[in-house]
């Protein structure tokens, strides 16, 4: 099969000052009150870097250039209808984060899937598991299952065999 687009993206990087209290209130609203962030990083830097990711898409897929002019919204149905041989495969390395040592990076990463749409146990199974999940707000999508490459040049990984559907 012959990819229909190869795209790359750029490395990137931020910090941010940590607002205890902001923060705080971010995770009570967001459900989560039961994750209490220690006073001690108030004001400490968060830094984080990501690496360049690379995607290729077979068949027919949306142009991620295209502006939206839907709204995410269209008559045609939702993007898996419209585009149903589409088939994207994405390789994003693991951002390397900077942080005061008794925040739970972990933790917050998995409350940050959470935030893009996932269950607990999506964001557990894409965090802990090496986040391969092509889809993954996918409210079908409940299990993670371990694959094999077959070449050990390009290891082992997880996916969720029911994304997309």
């Amino acid at each position: 099969m012959t990819p229909t687009r190869i795209s790359v993206e750029g490395a990137g990087a931020f910090t941010i000052k940590v607002d205890v209290a902001k923060a705080q209130a971010l995770l009570n609203e967001a459900g989560r009150s039961d994750l209490v962030l220690p006073s001690s990083i108030n004001g400490e830097d968060v830094s984080v870097t990501i690496p360049a990711s690379v995607s290729v898409a077979f068949g027919t897929c949306p142009d991620p250039a295209a502006p939206d002019t839907t709204n995410g919204f269209s008559s045609n149905g939702s993007a898996g209808r419209q585009y149903p041989d589409c088939v994207i495969l994405a390789e994003v390395p693991t951002p390397t984060v900077s942080a005061p040592a008794d925040l739970n990076i972990s933790q917050l990463a998995q409350i940050g899937l959470e935030f893009t749409g996932m269950t607990s146990q999506q964001g557990r199974c894409f965090h802990t598991n090496g986040g391969l999940d092509l889809h993954p707000g996918d409210p079908a999508a409940q299990e993670c299952r371990h694959v094999s490459a077959g070449d050990s040049r390009w290891g082992n990984g997880y996916i969720n065999p029911t994304a997309g559907r």
